[in-house]
């Protein structure tokens, strides 16, 4: 890719300080159902928080307004999830660090495993490539493969990429067939150069 900044006399275009109606857009039609639910001030108070704290980073968002509407069903307060959000990191390697952090402690070893599958693959694997590579294991002794965890379905499959990945990774469909990649190469970006 060609290096922009190295040319002369160029012009510069600042996409987050452009995209806020495009974002605004996006955060009123992912919880419109929750908005209608809510009474409007307190709607259009939560709407500006999500506004002020994404910082107009659309990554941000996919990540976080998602999880708004679960809070709510949980039963959390508005307050709660006001604390919530003010609580989440802006940076999004900060939030990629404080979304693994929340990976149950049990699966940690399966996330890992996971996240090296998807990261070092040369082409991203196929949903049933993946539900195979995660089944086996070599880190036994006597160098020993054995299978284990198998994942039966495609639909258990991408269950498992969403929850060890903590919404990081995704199942996309490319040429006709299931494949999982990073939501984002930031996400790739951050695990190589933070682990």
């Amino acid at each position: 890719y060609p290096i922009i900044s190295a040319v002369q006399d160029h012009t510069i275009i600042h996409v987050e300080l452009e995209n806020r109606p495009d974002i605004k857009s996006y955060v009123q039609a992912e919880l419109k159902q929750l908005f209608e639910q809510l009474p409007l001030s307190e709607a259009q108070e939560l709407e500006d928080m999500i506004l002020e704290r994404s910082a107009n980073d659309f990554q941000w968002l996919v990540l976080v307004v998602p999880e708004v509407p679960i809070l709510y069903e949980k039963g959390k307060s508005m307050e709660d999830i006001q604390k919530w959000l003010q609580q989440l990191p802006t940076e999004l390697g900060s939030l990629y660090q404080d979304i693994l952090r929340r990976i149950d402690e049990e699966d940690l070893s399966q996330a890992l495993q996971l996240m090296q599958w998807i990261c070092f693959a040369e082409r991203p694997l196929s949903l049933g490539e993946l539900r195979h590579a995660m089944a086996i294991h070599t880190d036994l002794p006597d160098r020993v493969l054995k299978i284990t965890n198998y994942t039966e379905t495609d639909k258990k499959m991408e269950q498992k990429v969403r929850s060890l990945s903590g919404g990081l990774a995704e199942v996309r469909e490319y040429e006709s067939q299931l494949v999982v990649q990073f939501i984002d190469q930031s996400v790739k970006d951050y695990l190589l150069d933070s682990g």
